[in-house]
């Protein structure tokens, strides 16, 4: 049997895998935007300013590459999802790791650092009836819920 240790090593292995595959599908400017903002934590003004952007275009390729970052996870998802019994789940979940990649980097980049973020998703909410949002994580309506919630909290919007 595995230890705890191996398992969230074999996640984390799973999980930068997964990462790197999606951005490499990206356009390149897609992917700078996204890399610089939510690995390299760079500013919008720096990004905009080394890209020669405006804060509209900014906001406009950001939310366009994050939308196909969470897209092309979940035709991944799908895809493995149908090739049947040979899948090899690595989260206890029954979701793949490609449907919830995407909520888990932006909680990452709205935390600040992966273990606030972990805490955070584990934490049950009011506001999602007394679940933590790793747990929301089951549904299509849930994943949609709680990256609703996460960008409420990037944006300093109550809830």
């Amino acid at each position: 049997m595995q230890g705890l240790s191996e398992i969230s090593t074999l996640e984390e292995a799973a999980l930068h895998k997964k990462v790197q595959q999606a951005l490499a599908t990206l356009s390149k400017r897609e992917r700078e935007v996204l890399t610089r903002f939510y690995l390299q934590e760079q500013s919008p003004d720096r990004i905009c300013s080394e890209m020669a952007l405006s804060q509209h275009e900014f906001r406009l390729l950001k939310s366009r590459a994050k939308a196909r970052f969470w897209s092309l996870g979940m035709g991944r998802a799908r895809d493995k999802q149908s090739q049947g019994p040979r899948d090899v789940q690595v989260f206890s979940s029954p979701l793949n790791v490609g449907q919830i990649l995407p909520i888990i980097a932006h909680a990452v980049a709205v935390f600040g650092d992966e273990k606030k973020a972990s805490h955070w998703l584990e934490t049950p909410l009011p506001l999602l009836g007394d679940r933590s949002p790793s747990e929301t994580l089951e549904t299509p309506e849930g994943i949609t819920l709680v990256e609703q919630v996460l960008t409420r909290i990037e944006h300093n919007i109550p809830s």
